[in-house]
């Protein structure tokens, strides 16, 4: 341990290898208003006295810094701003041996855009620490705050809307935060794929057709179990065929067909908060 005001004096190479360890504590902690003198005659670079003197003292933030040929010890005191989605730590203590006494940043970022569509999962904001090399005592980022009209969410929105995203770092007076905004659209629902319908069906008398019990169903192109079948409304129009296309002939019959003939159906969607009203149609001879 270093008594008040004493500090090692290294002559030469003092007899420090690189393989050297020595722990260092002293009477005197540093503080905001200056740094604790170790040793003098350090003229090699930092790095390699970073290798040799170690802070016995965990958990504080005590670093070895290098000034001319003196070694000292420091202890950051971090201070915080934010700008828009990013928070930034500053180091206030005196002699910061850190360009512009910057310690690293903090960010958050809205989820990918092309992800940002109703397809039941959460949209999960990013927070990541960028720490200046040599810099450990930052605090970890924390928890994501979710928010929506004012209201704090129990976790990363599922649903179409509008959100808030924020971290928060530093505490009381100090705390500072960072947020960023993104919204989820509505997806468009649409049949990919009829599954064969009708199957081969042949009417009886007075008889109508069936409407389908299974349907291939995407959200924005990709594939979705999210609206049943059953939750559809069908239309069917007659039709006439030319070659492979139908065109409607008319408003929608009101029922189900029950003779022969070129028909539409029509799968409605009808849309909610999530989903966008949309249509699908398929032209089939029956």
């Amino acid at each position: 341990c270093l008594d008040i005001d004493k500090y090692v004096i290294i002559t030469g190479d003092g007899g420090l290898g690189k393989d050297a360890r020595i722990g260092v504590t002293t009477a005197k902690a540093p503080t905001s208003n200056g740094n604790i003198l170790i040793a003098t005659g350090a003229t090699k670079e930092l790095s390699y006295y970073t290798n040799i003197f170690t802070p016995d003292v965990q958990n504080q933030g005590y670093v070895i810094t290098k000034k001319g040929d003196k070694l000292s010890v420091h202890q950051h005191s971090w201070t915080y701003t934010a700008s828009g989605a990013t928070i930034t730590a500053k180091c206030t203590a005196e002699d910061c041996y850190l360009t512009d006494k910057l310690g690293g940043t903090f960010t958050i970022s809205a989820p990918a855009t092309n992800t940002l569509t109703y397809d039941g999962n959460a949209k999960e904001a990013t927070a990541k620490l960028d720490a200046v090399s040599g810099v450990t005592s930052l605090p970890t980022v924390g928890d994501i705050t979710y928010m929506q009209n004012g209201k704090t969410l129990p976790s990363a929105p599922v649903n179409a809307g509008e959100y808030t995203a924020s971290i928060t770092v530093g505490e009381g007076e100090n705390a500072k935060i960072a947020s960023v905004e993104y919204t989820i659209e509505k997806a468009t629902p649409s049949v990919v794929s009829w599954m064969g319908y009708p199957r081969g069906w042949t009417f009886t008398e007075n008889t109508p057709i069936a409407n389908p019990t299974e349907l291939m169903i995407y959200l924005d192109g990709k594939p979705s179990n999210l609206i049943p079948v059953n939750q559809l409304k069908f239309n069917w129009y007659n039709a006439t065929k030319h070659g492979n296309d139908y065109v409607k002939n008319g408003d929608a019959l009101g029922q189900n067909p029950t003779d022969a003939g070129d028909y539409i159906i029509e799968a409605v969607f009808a849309g909610d908060d999530n989903i966008n009203a949309a249509t699908s149609e398929l032209g089939l001879t029956i």
